[in-house]
């Protein structure tokens, strides 16, 4: 048999955010009765099954005689506990504590009585033992025994009898003999309500961002109001009471310290010391949400292009331009992997769009390029972009990116950055485990910064700071134990949760990231397709386009890392084109513009380049030697890569007119019935060397069509001529 438990009606009963106050208890049913605190006082009745169980949880707070004014622990009026009580007033309820103990257990045996010559033995006894061994009381204050500040003195005999009566009416609780707070009686001045209340109005208007602190506030509101009261007299009324500065102090120290920086250091600032972390809504899987921010980094680099200052004179470099670059980052808020980073001049749509492609792509060779010896495959189509209001994030173009992309952008309240917390505190430890140990470090405040030069001490480049970011981030952060994963690793937390939910989204196919993050070009559309930096591109529909449609303006959309393919807009919907050869898969943008300056400066009085220099120089890319492609590759990540404008540029400038002429050699052979001679492609296809010259030809004509058919020689034999 359970015995019900002895609740009374002065105790209070928290049961999750509510609070009830106890009832009755029906002895028949086993029934507990409580009624709410709130308006419609409701009363709950729980068994004594369900009221067992919720007493085990954390819901649960039981607060005995909160509604007794008459209980030592004084009530609703002082809801403490010892723990939280000054160490002067514990130590003094324990010890008082201790000695009614020792008194009650001594009268119980008859041995002490509570006359003043018994209390007096019982002092005189209790001492000499605490003297003899202070030990067994000076638990309670092990902090003061060690500093040798100890001192337990059994109090006068007026103390103990009152204390031994605390103990006895309290059935022994400690918090019975916490000392009460001494009451003050302070003369009161002639302070009327009206004189309360224009106080605190002038002591709002005189919080301002120009008064800092409460000194100055309060020696402005002491002056306003002697001229108010002047003003009064003159008008013969009777003058306010006037508080002294330092009452003043006090009022203005006791209003809210939201309110009081609100008003002196501005909405932002308070909103930001005041902000609690959020993280968000919890994700449970990669690529569910990745937030997107970029950061001015706290570091002065030289602001010049890659490998170029192994060529200059010292007096050259340092007049280079230095400054703070901005960083650009993709991260996943399920297992803090970072996706993706940048170094910008300045954020834009454009950086927004060149993130987004390595958000998508495995970036093993960028973190092999920069020198780092683990891998970085972290990569995948985002189910929710989540970024701020900045105008790169709410650009047309970046939104009808992500669209495209298969992605939805989720915006965060203006100047809220608790918000996109994670993001956040991954700069905030960047800046607090990387940026120190570079140099040029300018600290995040003159103070932290000292004398130290952070320009004089420059000597960072952008190729420099990418290599830097990448190699800390693949081989240092994501391999870092984190405290918000319980201590795992963002790079096992990544493999563990692809293994358990794998990927919200499939991964991008090959069309959808050149339609959705290519730069685009307005191409004219030929009967060999379109001509793509002296490469024509083709397919079914797109000949079928020029076929039956008249417009030959088409938008063109290309991936730099991979021109084997374009996509190409048809009818409202992107379209692959391919190359007529496959020697351009897998050649990048960069890699491709090198070369084919070089076949521009060694061919610079021909248009059209026969198709064996184009095979050779596809050969070439591709046995270029490994530094320099690591070159490019750091190069594509710093604003030094290809921009939309640049490649726009680059096409209307490098390849114009630059072609290359597919041949085919033939072979001639008499023909089966007789009559004349039959044209028969050849068995093999010989590739010239490159040292073989091609056909000098013109340039062609602006007003000619690109693939009408050259003008023949007269002496050249034509079917209409007869024999």
């Amino acid at each position: 048999m359970t015995l019900p438990y002895d609740f009374s009606r002065s105790d209070r009963f928290t049961i999750g955010a509510k609070t009830y106050r106890f009832i009755k208890h029906d002895a028949h049913c086993g029934d507990y009765y409580f009624a709410a605190e709130d308006d419609d006082e409701h009363v709950r009745i729980f068994r004594q099954e369900e009221l067992r169980a919720l007493m085990t949880t954390s819901a649960w707070r039981y607060d005995r005689g909160y509604y007794d004014a008459q209980h030592p622990r004084r009530g609703q009026n002082a809801e403490a506990r010892l723990a939280l009580a000054s160490p002067r007033q514990r130590l003094h309820a324990l010890k008082m504590h201790y000695f009614a103990d020792r008194l009650h257990r001594e009268i119980v045996a008859a041995s002490t009585t509570l006359s003043d010559a018994s209390l007096a033995v019982f002092r005189e006894r209790v001492q000499r033992e605490i003297d003899q061994n202070p030990k067994q009381i000076a638990r309670f204050a092990p902090e003061e025994l060690r500093r040798g500040i100890f001192d337990f003195t059994v109090p006068s005999p007026s103390t103990l009898r009152r204390h031994y009566r605390i103990f006895r009416e309290a059935v022994g609780d400690v918090l019975a003999h916490k000392p009460k707070q001494p009451r003050v009686h302070h003369k009161r001045r002639a302070a009327c309500a009206e004189s309360r209340r224009l106080t605190y109005q002038l002591i709002r208007e005189a919080l301002t961002p120009e008064t800092r602190g409460i000194s100055a506030p309060s020696r402005e509101v002491v002056s306003r109001l002697q001229e108010i009261n002047s003003q009064r007299r003159s008008d013969r009324k009777a003058p306010l009471y006037i508080y002294s500065r330092r009452q003043v102090q006090r009022m203005i120290a006791g209003l809210s310290a939201f309110e009081r920086i609100c008003a002196q250091e501005g909405i932002d600032k308070a909103r930001h010391r005041f902000s609690s972390y959020l993280s968000g809504p919890a994700t449970v899987c990669v690529l569910e949400t990745v937030e997107i921010d970029d950061w001015e980094v706290d570091l002065i680099t030289l602001f010049r292009d890659l490998g170029l200052l192994s060529l200059l004179s010292e007096d050259i470099v340092e007049k280079l331009p230095a400054g703070r670059r901005w960083v650009c980052v993709a991260i996943d808020r399920a297992s803090r992997c970072i996706l993706g980073i940048r170094i910008a001049a300045t954020p834009s749509a454009e950086e927004f769009r060149k993130l987004l492609e390595m958000v998508v792509s495995d970036k093993t060779e960028l973190a092999r390029a920069c020198g780092a010896s683990g891998t970085w495959h972290q990569c995948g189509r985002p189910v929710i972009i989540a970024t701020d209001t900045g105008a790169s994030f709410v650009a047309s173009d970046s939104i009808e990116r992500v669209i495209d992309l298969g992605s939805a952008l989720q915006y965060a309240a203006v100047k809220c950055a608790e918000l996109r917390a994670m993001i956040e505190r991954w700069f905030g430890t960047l800046n607090r485990t990387l940026t120190p140990r570079l140099p040029g470090h300018t600290q995040s405040n003159p103070t932290k910064r000292g004398d130290y030069d952070a320009e004089a001490n420059a000597c960072l480049d952008d190729d420099d700071l990418i290599r830097i970011l990448v190699c800390y981030i693949v081989d240092e952060y994501h391999h870092t134990p984190h405290d918000g994963l319980g201590g795992q690793t963002p790079s096992r937390r990544w493999r563990d949760l692809e293994q358990e939910t794998g990927f919200l989204q499939p991964p991008v196919d090959r069309l959808t990231r050149c339609a959705a993050l290519g730069i685009e070009l307005q191409l004219r559309v030929g009967k060999q397709g379109v001509t793509v930096f002296g490469n024509r591109y083709s397919c079914p529909e797109l000949r079928d386009h020029y076929a039956t449609g008249m417009d030959r303006s088409m938008r063109v959309r290309i991936d730099t890392a991979n021109l084997g393919m374009v996509a190409v807009e048809v009818g409202g919907k992107w379209v692959p084109a391919r190359p007529h050869t496959k020697d351009m898969e897998g050649i990048s943008l960069p890699e491709w513009v090198e070369e084919c300056r070089r076949l521009r400066e060694r061919y610079k009085h021909e248009a059209e380049l026969s198709a064996h220099l184009r095979a050779n120089a596809a050969r070439t890319i591709r046995v270029i030697a490994s530094d320099a492609r690591a070159r490019l590759r750091r190069r594509e990540a710093t604003p030094f890569g290809h921009s939309v404008e640049y490649v726009q540029k680059l096409h209307k400038t490098l390849f114009e007119g630059f072609r290359f002429r597919d041949e085919i050699d033939t072979r001639l052979e008499e023909a089966p019935d007789g009559v004349g001679r039959e044209i028969l492609p050849a068995t093999e296809i010989e590739v010239p060397t490159p040292s073989a010259t091609s056909i000098p030809l013109s340039l062609p004509d602006k007003g000619q069509d690109e693939d009408e058919a050259p003008i023949q020689p007269d002496d050249t034999w034509l079917l209409e001529d007869g024999r």
